[in-house]
C-alpha cells in the first residue's frame, strides 16, 4: 500500500491508493473525511490522479468541492445512509461554485468508451438560483456514439436548481434516486435513457422531466411537483423524435402531468396519473394549447394499456383523439 499525504489549511486529506492488480481489479482510492460535521476534501485531486477504471471510496462526511471534471472511466462510491431506505446520506458532495457539481465529458482525441457510475452519495449544486447550477452534467461529443459515454447513478440524493443535464450521444441509466430540485430535474437530448424507481420532484413552471430526441424508459417512478404547493410544471414534456415507454410511474401535483410534441411516440402501461391540475396527458394540439407553430403540434403516436388517470384538471386532452382502446383502466 501506497499512502500520499496531501495537506491544506484545514486538515490533511489522506489518500490511499490500494493494490492495482493489472487486468485482474482496478485501483481502489479512498478519500476520508476525519470531520462528520463538515470538512474540505480534495476528491478532485483523488479523480485526477486516479488511473482509469479506478474504484474511489468516498468516507462519510461533507465535503466541499469545487466543480468536479471526469473525463475517463471511474467509479464513485459514497458510504451509504445511515439507515435502510429512509436514512439521510453519510456522504455529501457539496460545490462550492457555480456550474455542475459533476460534470462527466468525452474529451476530443479520446477513442476509448468511458463508463463511469455514481453510487450511495448526495450531491448538491452550488447554492444560487441559476440555471447553470446542475447536480451533475453529461457532455457527449456529436461523432461519438451512445455506448462510447455510459453513466450509471445508483443510490443517490441530487439536489440544487436543477439536477441532471445530458447533451451529445450517451447512455444513461438512473436507478432508486431522489432527485429534489428547484426547477428541471432531468433534461436529455440525443441519449439512451432509463430511469428506474426514483423519486422526482422539482418546483416552479419548469418540466421534472425534458427529454429530446431521446430513447426513453421510465418505470416505477414518482414524478411529482412539491408537496405543500400549487401545482405548476409539467411532470415529462417530450418533443422532437423522442420514443417514450412509460411503465408503473405515478405522475401527479403537477399542472401538466404529461405533454407530448411533435413527433414523439410513447407508450404508456399501468401508470397512475392523477390530481395534477390542467391535464393527465395533453397533446400539443387545439383546443388544449393554441397559438403554437406547425412544426411544434404533435403529429406522433400513442399507444399503451391499463393506466389509472383521474381527477386531473382534465385527464387527457384533446378528448376527440383517437385514444387506445383500453388506454384508461375500465374504459374502452
Amino acid at each position: 500500500m501506497r499512502i500520499v499525504r496531501i495537506f491544506s489549511s484545514w486538515l490533511a486529506i489522506l489518500v490511499c491508493i490500494v493494490g492495482v492488480m493489472i487486468g485482474e481489479a482496478p485501483t481502489e482510492v479512498e478519500v476520508t473525511c476525519p470531520q462528520p460535521q463538515g470538512c474540505f476534501m480534495a476528491i478532485g485531486e483523488a479523480i485526477e490522479a486516479s488511473p482509469e477504471g479506478a474504484i474511489i471510496k468516498i468516507g462519510p462526511g461533507t465535503y466541499y468541492e469545487k466543480p468536479l471534471i471526469i473525463e475517463k472511466s471511474l467509479i464513485l462510491v459514497g458510504a451509504g445512509r445511515t439507515q435502510p431506505v429512509i436514512g439521510p446520506f453519510r456522504t455529501v458532495i457539496q460545490a462550492v461554485g457555480p456550474g455542475a457539481a459533476i460534470t462527466i465529458r468525452y474529451p476530443k482525441g479520446r477513442q476509448d468508451p468511458i463508463s463511469v457510475n455514481i453510487k450511495d452519495l448526495a450531491i448538491s449544486a452550488w447554492l444560487n438560483e441559476d440555471s447553470s447550477n446542475i447536480g451533475i452534467e453529461l457532455v457527449g461529443n456529436p461523432g461519438i456514439k451512445r455506448e462510447d459515454l455510459q453513466l450509471f447513478i445508483e443510490e443517490c440524493w441530487i439536489k440544487g436548481f436543477n439536477g441532471i443535464r445530458m447533451r451529445g450521444p450517451a447512455k444513461v441509466t438512473i436507478q432508486r434516486c431522489w432527485i429534489w430540485v428547484e426547477s428541471q430535474a432531468i433534461m436529455g437530448g440525443e441519449i439512451e435513457f432509463t430511469l428506474l424507481d426514483s423519486d422526482i420532484t422539482g418546483g416552479g413552471l419548469s418540466p421534472r422531466i425534458v427529454l429530446t430526441d431521446a430513447e426513453a424508459l421510465l418505470q416505477g417512478n414518482r414524478i411529482s411537483g412539491p408537496y405543500g404547493a400549487k401545482p405548476e410544471g409539467w411532470g415529462v414534456m417530450a418533443y422532437g423524435k423522442a420514443r417514450l415507454t412509460l411503465l408503473g410511474n405515478t405522475i401527479e401535483r403537477n399542472a401538466f402531468g404529461v405533454y407530448l410534441a411533435m413527433d414523439v411516440i410513447a407508450e404508456f402501461r399501468e401508470n397512475k396519473i392523477v390530481n395534477n391540475e390542467k391535464y393527465g396527458i395533453v397533446l400539443a394540439l387545439a383546443p388544449c394549447i393554441e397559438g403554437l407553430d406547425r412544426e411544434l403540434l404533435f403529429r406522433g403516436q400513442i399507444l399503451g394499456i391499463d393506466n389509472e388517470i383521474h381527477d386531473n384538471g382534465q385527464d387527457l386532452c384533446p378528448e376527440d383523439y383517437p385514444w387506445p382502446e383500453g388506454f384508461v383502466r375500465g374504459e374502452g
